[in-house]
């Protein structure tokens, strides 16, 4: 297989599963503005935003970087803070709490470069009722931003997703980060990457019980851009009540390297190409290291444990958008799978599958459909060498 993903980096990525190090900080002083000389009170009751606002207003009329203080309380504020060019700050995912007044305009909006958010927990006042398919009302929105990072965040109950990265990047020499944050209780996907956005280390966070993909990388056709370089490494996510644990939707170069995958309604780790919402290809990714239990909670869905899947057209017909190519599985273990402990079905091209160990599946432990090409399976499953190899469509099955 021509890997695009080095060994040096994934050994890298390793080391970095394995630190307990701050990652993501940039190094030089920044001018602070505290929210409480704009007439914040963070009682919990009084709308903050109008302060917050003032002093994000005020940050931005200084040369250099700012960083706006949030302290130790409740923030509350109604609608979409728009942290342009300043950085936030606060005491910590447990001491500072920002309360959403409305779940349906709700986001913490970072745009600019080198910018953070760091040390805070935003939430929606109550559990929200209906699902919004509105960027605004994500908890945290990252748009168009560069070098930015974000440490030690909650986001719970939110009308949409829990973070949704939109346009934005590191760099060629330095990663943006995603890096131990606790997203729950979302109405849509924990933490989204799309629309371009490349060039990111998502890291050591705890996504759970969202209402759908607990981490998510989609690259849409409407977009014209693909999803790059992204590395998803040493998370725990899952019981989510919809979607994946795991999922790469369109995109290229992304490792999946040492996460903790548990009782997802889908599968544990999702790698496709799919029609029914237009995204493109996929193209060189490594699987590595994962643990997989009890992936597919959702009754009559047909996915594997770990499920990799291009749009289902002939092979003579399939174009770049509709495969799925160039991807290694290696060192998983997947348990109690309901069906298959790793599915390779059509539109799947040039996947290698090494030293996977499939445990207590109720199915194969390894699939192979029809209208795939090029699968090798050096060392096939660990606890069984002879990969289960089927090429006849049953019916009701993939």
């Amino acid at each position: 297989m021509r890997a695009r993903l080095s060994m040096f980096r994934v050994a890298c990525l390793l080391f970095v599963a394995a630190s307990a190090l701050p990652i993501g900080a940039r190094p030089g002083a920044a001018f602070e503005v505290d929210v409480r000389a704009f007439g914040a009170t963070g009682d919990g009751v009084h709308d903050d935003g109008p302060a917050l606002r003032a002093a994000i207003a005020s940050a931005r009329e200084r040369p250099g970087p700012v960083v706006i203080r949030v302290p130790a309380g409740q923030w509350a504020y109604r609608g979409r803070i728009d942290f342009v060019g300043t950085s936030l700050r606060g005491a910590g995912m447990d001491a500072t709490r920002l309360l959403a007044l409305d779940a349906a305009d709700s986001a913490l909006i970072l745009r600019g470069r080198d910018v953070s958010m760091v040390g805070f927990t935003v939430a929606g006042v109550r559990p929200p009722r209906e699902r919004s398919r509105a960027d605004v009302a994500a908890g945290i929105l990252v748009q168009g931003a560069r070098g930015f990072s974000i440490r030690d965040v909650r986001v719970v109950h939110t009308a949409s997703v829990g973070m949704m990265i939109n346009d934005s990047s590191g760099s060629s020499s330095e990663q943006a980060y995603i890096a131990d944050c606790h997203v729950a209780a979302t109405m849509a996907d924990g933490i989204h990457i799309t629309n371009g956005s490349r060039c990111i280390t998502v890291t050591r966070n705890f996504v759970h019980g969202t209402g759908d993909d607990c981490i998510a990388v989609v690259s849409y056709r409407r977009n014209h851009t693909v999803c790059s370089d992204i590395d998803v490494t040493s998370n725990a996510v899952g019981w989510n009540s919809h979607g994946r644990g795991l999922a790469v939707v369109g995109g290229e170069r992304v490792a999946i390297v040492g996460n903790a995958i548990e009782r997802t309604a889908g599968a544990g780790v999702y790698v496709a190409a799919e029609r029914s919402y237009d995204t493109y290809g996929v193209r060189d990714v490594v699987m590595l290291a994962n643990r997989i239990l009890a992936p597919v909670r959702a009754a009559g869905l047909w996915h594997g444990g770990v499920h990799v899947s291009g749009r289902d057209v002939s092979p003579e017909r399939a174009e770049a958008y509709d495969t799925v190519e160039r991807v290694r599985i290696a060192g998983n273990v997947v348990e109690d799978a309901p069906r298959a402990g790793i599915a390779l079905l059509h539109g799947a091209r040039e996947a290698d599958l090494a030293n996977n160990a499939v445990v207590r599946s109720r199915g194969e432990r390894v699939r192979i459909g029809p209208g795939t090409r090029a699968i090798r399976t050096e060392s096939g499953v660990a606890r069984d060498r002879s990969v289960a190899t089927d090429r006849s469509a049953e019916a009701g099955r993939p």
